[in-house]
């Protein structure tokens, strides 16, 4: 548990940081999407309940109530971040699930139970891992920093993934040996984010004594006792946001948005791979060229939107969004690899700026003194409200399927409708948003 005592060592310790979140990028690609379906594809899960499993992140952002809490109490973060950290080796395991329990009930269930169990550890440690990072690089130049980091984290995480898909493809015919490369792979990955993890330095910043010294244990506790701010309790937590339009709109915001988002995307990465028959190199290659362009025009984006406004920018996104679902429903096995290549450019461009658009708006909107709490109640709230919505189009993707069967639909695959949908919740959303946040 060192401390950083010179500008060297802040300098390695934000070397370190920048390893290891390059490390840690490919994971999060690695365990969902269509390396996920092909796992879940093999234990028997059908395509409701994937993009169930698909939706745990969203589930699992619950303990963000939880670890604002911790977060306050917790006076070293570096322990209980990188115990966090090291919890993302489940995503690992639950690729040699099928090695010892095969296709079965209990093998799917044991993968469920990782994923979920990393993915809340991931959410837990997330502010206290914020507020190191934050100690480490002063605010004179984050800006430099964070855009050097994502750019080294967008290159590894896509060159990473492309390498994986070309593997896979190669070893589409041994689905065992298969998983195990991309499980010991991950696994790689997940020791290097923990090594450098470990070899990075918390800063001696607070809870000194009269002497200057750090104080360790009860009496750092007792100073943060001592300092802290009286505690609002969570129901007037509530009151207090609900009370307040702005917060409303953001919330009701929010939730079109989630609704938008989970209607449709949990089960289009079974739709493409199983039905649209496409390969992991080809949509690891789409994934890499459009991510490089989305890399490219970022910035450029970025004071478009300080120039013409926020919400403009952001409709655009939206639009992009709503053409990935658009030219998504329209695909058949005929037509899958130029519908997909369209799709994945509106992909591109609507997640190159929905999430910086959305904060921004919400930055625009939040007082500051209640910024952090109500930030995290439309998380949680989004959160729970976007399993339930995947939950539901689950159980309605497996009916429909069997409808289908029928012969008496005019559609080929659910997914088709599901994407439909999909952009009638788009056109709601930007129809929102434009009249609610017009001046932003």
């Amino acid at each position: 548990m060192s401390y950083p005592e010179t500008n060297q060592d802040y300098k390695k310790s934000r070397i370190c940081y920048s390893v290891a979140s390059a490390a840690v990028a490919p994971v999060g690609d690695l365990t969902q999407g269509a390396y996920l379906v092909a796992l879940m594809t093999y234990l028997g899960f059908s395509d409701g309940d994937m993009g169930v499993v698909n939706a745990i992140a969203s589930l699992a952002g619950v303990m963000q109530l939880v670890s604002m809490k911790l977060s306050r109490r917790i006076v070293k973060n570096k322990l209980f971040v990188c115990t966090g950290d090291f919890q993302r080796f489940w995503l690992a395991f639950m690729f040699f699930i099928p090695l010892f329990l095969g296709a079965g009930r209990t093998g799917r269930l044991l993968m469920a139970g990782c994923y979920l169990w990393a993915k809340v550890s991931e959410t837990l440690i997330s502010p206290a891992l914020t507020d190191w990072v934050a100690r480490l690089v002063p605010e004179r130049f984050r800006g430099r920093y964070f855009s050097i980091k994502e750019a080294v984290g967008t290159f590894t995480n896509v060159t990473t993934t492309l390498i994986v898909g070309i593997l896979l493809d190669a070893l589409s015919d041994r689905p065992m040996l298969m998983f195990t490369v991309v499980g010991s792979i991950v696994a790689v990955l997940v020791t290097v984010n923990v090594v450098f993890m470990l070899m990075m330095k918390e800063p001696k910043l607070e809870h000194l004594n009269a002497e200057g010294k750090e104080m360790m244990g009860r009496l750092a506790k007792k100073d943060v006792e001592n300092h802290s701010e009286p505690s609002v309790k969570f129901v007037q937590e509530l009151r207090i946001a609900f009370a307040d339009k702005n917060f409303r709109q953001l919330l009701w915001f929010n939730l079109l948005y989630t609704v938008a988002l989970f209607i449709a995307n949990p089960f289009n990465g079974s739709f493409k791979v199983n039905d649209m028959g496409l390969s992991y190199t080809f949509l690891s290659f789409c994934t890499f060229a459009f991510c490089m362009v989305r890399v490219y025009f970022l910035p450029k984006v970025g004071k478009l939107a300080d120039r013409i406004g926020m919400t403009q920018v952001t409709t655009w996104a939206f639009v992009g969004l709503g053409i990935n679902y658009l030219f998504t429903s329209l695909s058949t096995p005929a037509n899958a690899i130029p519908m997909h290549i369209i799709s994945a450019i509106g992909n591109a461009a609507a997640w190159g700026f929905i999430g910086t658009g959305m904060l921004g708006i919400k930055l625009k909107c939040l007082k500051e003194e209640r910024r952090i709490t109500q930030l995290a109640l439309i998380s949680v709230i989004s959160g729970l409200f976007g399993f339930l919505v995947t939950l539901v189009m689950g159980k309605f993707v497996d009916w429909l399927q069997i409808y289908i069967a029928t012969g008496d639909s005019i559609f080929t695959y659910a997914q088709q409708v599901t994407n439909m949908l999909g952009v009638v919740a788009i056109a709601i959303t930007i129809l929102y948003m434009r009249r609610t946040f017009k001046n932003i």
